[in-house]
């Protein structure tokens, strides 16, 4: 049987700390590896899709499609191996500054059709939605005959909506719902509250034609694989080894630079004592080392 390894991902641009988040999704693809990554709000001129691809032992291609402006848009990262090989690459323009990506990888034998997208975001506008979700159904029917087709991406759509349904209705399974069926079979027990709330806000993942020979990965709407007992965030995870980490490397080094400070205050007073200097001195000296180690930021800021 053909297995393909895919993940969907919405970067967000810049927002939300990105130069915090990014050390977490590079440790996480580096992790991963997929054969194919959807990514969403893409900022080109960052190369926000190439820096993630070039994490961990795999090359990746990445394949873009702009949405409401040229820089920025959706991106699809397809490894090296595969990538070479692809075909039929399109894109299509949703309306709403929305877009969608496809292209034909093959996979031991077997040509599927992979695809990445991103909705209309505004919760009320789920008519709007439902329309492009027709759009993006009826031009994947048109596309070449394949083994089988999978759509990523970032629907903003909660299971219930129209969309939702509609995708279902013309012969796709939700990723993410069989994910959590499997999570919840494999360790015997209910679901708990975290995981209905992924289960009611990840369907990011549409794979179709059931009989297909392609075997995707389950995957979330944050795009990254679950295992049983794993926490249900619809994010990536946060690697809390690595969090913890950099925190343990930021107070040592936070505390040697108090602890030196005040050793050369020390051996300053002492100094100023032997030569007989008034106390008014050494009373200051304690108040800069009580300043300096209460607000070093501002200390520096200040020099």
């Amino acid at each position: 049987m053909a297995r393909l390894t895919v993940a969907t991902l919405n970067i967000r641009n810049l927002a939300d700390r990105w130069d915090e988040r990014l050390p977490l999704l590079l440790a996480d693809m580096s992790a991963l590896q997929p054969d194919v990554l959807g990514l969403q709000e893409v900022v080109y001129p960052l190369q926000q899709d190439r820096l993630i691809g070039a994490a961990g032992e795999g090359r990746y291609e990445s394949f873009r499609a702009w949405a409401g402006r040229p820089e920025y848009g959706n991106a699809m990262l397809v490894r090296a191996s595969l990538a070479a090989t692809a075909t039929g690459v399109e894109r299509l323009d949703l309306g709403l500054g929305r877009s969608a990506l496809r292209l034909i990888v093959p996979v031991d034998g077997a040509l599927v059709v992979v695809a990445v997208t991103h909705l209309h975001h505004v919760p009320d506008d789920a008519a709007l939605r439902d329309d492009q979700a027709r759009q993006l159904i009826d031009w994947l029917e048109a596309a070449p005959s394949t083994d089988g087709q999978v759509v990523v991406g970032d629907f903003n759509a909660e299971p219930t909506e129209p969309a939702a349904e509609r995708m279902r209705s013309r012969g796709y399974r939700s990723g993410c719902a069989e994910a959590v069926c499997a999570a919840q079979a494999l360790s015997s027990r209910h679901l708990s509250t975290s995981e209905w709330i992924c289960a009611a806000n990840c369907a990011g993942t549409w794979i179709s034609k059931p009989s297909s020979p392609t075997k995707p990965t389950r995957s979330t709407r944050a795009g990254f694989r679950r295992t049983p007992g794993a926490s249900s965030s619809n994010r990536v995870s946060q690697s809390p080894h690595v969090a913890d980490e950099g925190q343990a490397a930021r107070a040592s080094i936070t505390g040697s630079a108090k602890a030196r400070r005040c050793a050369r205050l020390r051996a300053s007073r002492s100094r100023r004592r032997s030569r007989g200097e008034s106390g008014s001195s050494r009373a200051s000296s304690s108040a800069f080392c009580r300043y300096s180690s209460a607000r070093p930021a501002r200390r520096r800021c200040q020099r």
